[in-house]
């Protein structure tokens, strides 16, 4: 490779990384006194990748399918699992605790993200509430 080929192909690779990064949000607080999130699937990745919620809050989350593959929106410490369709929604809730929940897509591993009252580690405390299609088989 040409010595002035190299500063380039660095700028792209961190350019790529840069555009492929995650973003964060804060949970909103519903009219109704709960507090909701939506986290939309693209190009397979979760947007936003980080949901922060106060400790205690009870978090329904819509998961927005906007990719032409299924996608779920896992979460194992939670025993959530809602498997969305393309073009479709999925809801859940989950009660967030005091270390992160861990989220993931079963089917595409390097689609991940974290729901938590701050950036402690991901763990257990979160229980479930789902709804979706998660009765397929694969």
């Amino acid at each position: 490779m040409a010595p002035r080929t190299k500063p380039v192909l660095a700028a792209a690779v961190l350019l790529l990384m840069a555009a492929c990064g995650g973003s964060d949000t804060e949970a909103t607080n519903d009219p109704g006194g709960g507090t909701s999130a939506t986290v939309t699937t693209k190009n397979f990745a979760f947007s936003p990748t980080t949901i922060e919620a106060e400790s205690g809050d009870t978090l329904a989350i819509t998961v927005t399918n906007s990719d032409d593959v299924q996608h779920t929106f896992t979460i194992d410490d939670a025993d959530i699992d809602v498997v969305v369709e393309p073009g479709a929604s999925g809801e859940t809730q989950v009660t967030v605790g005091e270390t992160a929940l861990a989220f993931r897509c079963r089917f595409h591993p390097q689609m991940t993200g974290t729901i938590g009252s701050g950036t402690s580690d991901a763990g257990d405390t979160g229980s479930k509430q789902g709804e979706g299609d998660d009765d397929l088989d694969y």
